[in-house]
């Protein structure tokens, strides 16, 4: 798709920048505002304070001139009273008292006003100061005048001179004080007209930054913004167009196939077919995704070449491919099928390899199915299901007689929507301590919650699983959600025992299948020391064993345990045993079910557990029904065990009540 020219792609980071300095210039902007409203308000209260503090001196010094005169007027009388003399005396050391403090706080309040925004208050500032030495020699005066013993006052010569020095300046003082708060008050009205031009300046300055804002940002954002939703258009055609292609091989997926066909005249026949590739998983597993991904990547390209620009080919599943031609007739699904094999007659070359890659490929005709582009595809994967199994590279088309085939894919398909739907679910057979009764694990076992059939029993189930290949899908799953259980258990104060979770051969020997399994046991490192992998024995099969075992070497080295299930009973033999990791053995129930009956299972079981200790692994007997079983067991050194003579498989909820049990138990035990 031809995308549309634009700015430069750094265009984008331009107008974020731009928009970060005008948001910086305006919090700048507004800060200096609240700065100046601030010293505004500290100068109106500073020159507030000053006043009120000057007419609060005036008084005081009345009270103080007032007080002076009254003690003058005690001594000359012709009968003096010293109780007199001596009570004005003490209110006038109140005077001086609260004089000095008033005096301080002016000094204050002066050198306050004076440093606020670095502006001198000289005039105001100049009165104080004229007058402070008289009010300073005043308080001195005084000072020594109410501590003159009223005795001497009455017989001391020099009293009137002390009187008359301390009464002498009051009216120069008044004066001064007064012309003081003239001056601040002159002061506070030019600060605070001076103060109203900086807002005004700021303002005109904030008013002239949005409008270059407005020249020099606003209108190229715009532009940047109207370009950015024009991309946006193609990346939206663009982006529907990816939803109905395959990312990597371009050719559409199933929802861009069903779209297509949504157009064509439904009374004009046309051909389906399904290809279905043979060997791409050993490929993949083998050689990683890479040359999977090429090999998918080369059969696209050859699709397209081959089959021309009025056939429809979609990638609709992993190795899966569909291919829809329009108006063709019965005969003319033989020249389709002939055309699609030979896509695969020259092998796929990757670096220095050649990959013979084949493919069963079914054909179907839309007139001789149901209406409809699932039926089509459904008879076009029974014909291709019909050749599966050869491994040949060869078509089929479908016909009637392979209508039960159509049934047996709706089965799998059941099983697919099952399985994206979760509704395998795991149950839970507890283990016990075969001499103590504690409980020491349990086993998860599958079970399908079945919307309409209810709970279904592997047996049901598991032989179509491993028909349909969906072994890996189901492992993966049940794996998922023991994990997650085991970790809502020790959330909600358990202290869990193991579980063993079977996973199937088909997921170790595949390179996807040990991803999703190490991928799952990273994400849930918290408790995947509770995990014990039971494998079957069918992992020692020649085809898959290495590849099995280097599973089993990985996931046995970050710390979970690895369990042989029903070991006696198919593949293994003990000198299997010397070549995998393992740390646990499960007795098959066939010979737990010969104790007292059998006298060889006897003897084999005894010979496992001669090995068992002889190689330091736990042993388990599982399908435990009589008491005579167990004793015999414990005879023998078993330690663990399962079986219906303890509890059978039990649901999420039971398992609870079991772990609450042992709880209990185990918190009387310690009690005790």
């Amino acid at each position: 798709m031809t995308q549309s020219k634009g700015p430069a792609p750094s265009s984008s980071r331009r107008l974020k920048r731009n928009v970060i300095y005008s948001l910086g210039v305006q919090i700048a902007l507004s800060v200096a505002l609240m700065l100046v409203s601030i010293m505004s308000d500290r100068t109106v209260r500073f020159a507030s304070n000053f006043e009120v503090l000057a007419y609060e001196y005036r008084l005081l010094f009345q009270d103080t001139a007032f007080t002076t005169q009254g003690l003058i007027d005690a001594v000359e009388a012709e009968t003096p009273n010293l109780r007199l003399i001596s009570r004005m005396q003490a209110v006038l050391e109140n005077h001086i008292s609260e004089g000095r403090e008033i005096f301080a706080r002016l000094d204050e309040v002066t050198g306050g006003r004076s440093a606020l925004m670095f502006i001198d208050v000289t005039e105001s500032t100049a009165a104080y100061q004229a007058v402070q030495p008289r009010l300073q020699a005043f308080f001195s005066d005084l000072e020594v005048l109410s501590n003159i013993d009223g005795e001497r006052l009455l017989h001391a010569r020099s009293y009137a001179e002390r009187v008359d020095l301390a009464v002498a300046p009051t009216g120069i003082i008044c004066r001064g004080i007064d012309a003081m708060i003239d001056d601040v008050k002159r002061d506070a009205a030019s600060l605070a007209s001076n103060l109203r031009l900086i807002r005004t300046a700021i303002f005109a300055v904030m008013v002239a930054v949005i409008l270059a804002l407005a020249s020099f940002l606003i209108f190229p954002a715009l532009k940047d913004l109207a370009w950015a939703l024009k991309r946006e258009r193609h990346l939206r055609v663009h982006m529907a167009q990816m939803a109905r292609h395959d990312r990597m091989t371009g050719l559409l997926n199933r929802a861009g196939l069903e779209e297509a066909l949504s157009k064509f005249d439904p009374a004009k026949p046309y051909a389906c077919a399904i290809i279905d590739l043979n060997m791409f998983k050993p490929i993949n597993d083998a050689f990683g995704h890479a040359a999977g991904d090429a090999v998918l990547v080369e059969i696209a390209t050859r699709m397209k070449v081959l089959l021309g620009s009025h056939v429809l080919t979609a990638r609709i599943g992993g190795d899966e491919f569909a291919v829809i031609e329009p108006g063709i007739s019965l005969a003319g699904c033989e020249t389709l099928g002939t055309t699609l094999v030979g896509i695969f007659d020259d092998p796929i070359r990757y670096g220095d390899h050649q990959f013979r890659v084949g493919a069963a490929i079914g054909v179907a005709q839309s007139s001789q199915t149901e209406p409809g582009f699932d039926a089509v595809l459904t008879a076009a994967d029974a014909a291709m299901y019909r050749l599966k199994g050869t491994g040949k590279t060869d078509y089929n088309i479908f016909s009637q007689e392979l209508s039960a085939t159509v049934h047996s894919l709706e089965r799998k398909e059941s099983l697919e929507n099952a399985l994206r739907a979760r509704e395998f679910r795991p149950w839970y057979q507890p283990k016990f301590d075969l001499q103590t009764g504690d409980l020491t694990g349990f086993e998860a076992l599958c079970r399908w919650h079945h919307p309409d059939q209810g709970i279904l029993a592997p047996v049901s189930f598991l032989e179509d699983v491993d028909r349909y290949d969906l072994q890996l899908e189901l492992s993966v799953l049940m794996f998922t959600a023991v994990l997650d259980q085991l970790r809502t258990w020790t959330r909600s104060g358990f202290d869990p025992p193991q579980v063993a979770v079977n996973v199937s051969a088909e997921t170790l020997a595949s390179e996807s299948g040990i991803e999703a399994v190490m991928w799952r046991l990273a994400e849930y490192g918290d408790v995947k020391h509770l995990i014990i992998m039971e494998i079957t024995e069918d992992v020692f099969l020649p085809r898959i064993a290495t590849a099995v075992n280097r599973s089993i070497d990985l996931i046995a080295d970050i710390g979970v345990r690895i369990s042989i299930d029903d070991f006696g009973s198919g593949y293994a033999s003990f000198r299997h045993l010397n070549e995998f990791t393992f740390h646990e053995l499960k007795i098959d129930s066939s010979f737990v079910q010969g104790i007292g009956k059998d006298r060889s299972a006897e003897v084999f079981l005894t010979a496992f557990m001669s090995v068992a200790r002889g190689i330091g692994v736990e042993v388990v007997a599982e399908g435990i029904e009589t008491d005579e079983q167990q004793r015999f067991l414990v005879q023998l050194g078993c330690q663990h065990g399962q079986g219906f003579l303890f509890s059978p498989a039990v649901p999420y909820d039971e398992a609870v009540d079991w772990l609450r049990q042992q709880k209990a138990k185990d918190l009387g035990q310690f009690s005790a």
